[in-house]
């Protein structure tokens, strides 16, 4: 999937349907609205593109979680696979789909997050799971830490053979120097408050695939962002992802070596720029290798070190 640049309203003009349950008719949403918010309720955004294969297995994990006060959103964004079949075996009243025209992965988004009702939003993709006490853990930190905007976590990184984890920054003066040099979060581990949502106007549409970096920079320019050292989602690699295609791989190194610029800039210390801006110019360099030497374990072997040496953690 890909955002278009569409305006937060676009989606629910061009018909934007709800399913409520198997047996349910498809009505036609009106003009772009605004839900009602349920004060200490957690809404976890989701968004499907054919996702057939794991849907299923993430909606599960959000429906285990030991903190049952939450309710799913989940916008399919035009699948032409067997998305929406798999999401009705799913009867609990917690979970909400609404079908849409295929628009990208962004307004998709903002969709959801204008159909939520929850004071806090939190996001998981549908290739992802989420750990039995994430929203749990989560909701805690956010109440006892009430300066905080936003919160991620670890995560456990995973394919169809292994498993592993790398380290990530953590403490609000930590993960603001980590903005400024790369993207320490993982966005399905991230739990936002609504009021810093709406204040900022929603995800940047402008930002294209960049959209959640962007984010993430835009909260912590205003706000402490922070990051929790347990893993609570994991966070599946494979092919089909939107990060692993060839649109996403064209676009990156030009999106991102000007991104992270920018960020270095508003983001990182005095004295640090240096440092900071050390990191795009390798992101833009990366991009330029022969493909057999830009294989995402040697990228993060290097990167990793490279962190370290300086003090990023």
């Amino acid at each position: 999937m890909s955002g278009h640049g569409q305006k937060p309203g676009a989606m629910a003009e061009a018909g934007i349907a709800e399913r409520h349950g198997p047996r349910d008719a498809l009505p036609r949403a009106g003009k772009a609205r605004r839900a009602q918010t349920e004060p200490d309720l957690i809404s976890v955004l989701m968004t499907a593109y054919n996702a057939e294969a794991y849907v299923g297995a993430a909606v599960e994990s959000l429906l285990a979680q030991t903190d049952a006060h939450f309710e799913i959103v989940v916008v399919d964004d035009g699948s032409s696979d067997q998305t929406v079949q798999v999401l009705e075996q799913h009867a609990d009243p917690r979970l909400r789909v609404y079908r849409a025209v295929h628009q990208g992965r962004v307004p998709a988004l903002l969709c959801a997050a204008r159909e939520a009702r929850g004071e806090l939003l939190a996001i998981l993709d549908a290739d992802d799971l989420a750990l039995p006490d994430r929203l749990a853990t989560q909701r805690r930190y956010l109440a006892l830490h009430q300066e905080v905007a936003l919160i991620g976590s670890a995560a456990i990184e995973f394919d169809d053979r292994d498993e592993w984890r790398h380290p990530v920054p953590t403490g609000p003066r930590a993960v603001r120097r980590a903005l400024s040099r790369y993207n320490p979060f993982f966005l399905s581990s991230v739990m936002f408050r609504r009021d810093v949502y709406q204040e900022l106007g929603g995800f940047p549409c402008e930002a294209g695939l960049g959209y959640d970096f962007a984010f993430l920079v835009q909260v912590a320019e205003r706000y402490p962002v922070d990051i929790l050292p347990e893993p609570l989602i994991r966070y599946r690699r494979h092919p089909a992802q939107m990060t692993a295609g060839a649109q996403w791989e064209a676009n990156q190194h030009r999106w991102a070596a000007a991104a992270q610029r920018d960020a270095a800039r508003s983001l990182a210390a005095p004295g640090e720029q240096w440092i900071a801006l050390v990191f795009p110019v390798l992101h833009a360099l990366y991009y330029h290798l022969p493909p057999w030497l830009r294989s995402r374990r040697l990228k993060d072997a290097v990167k990793y070190r490279l962190l370290r040496l300086f003090r990023t953690f």
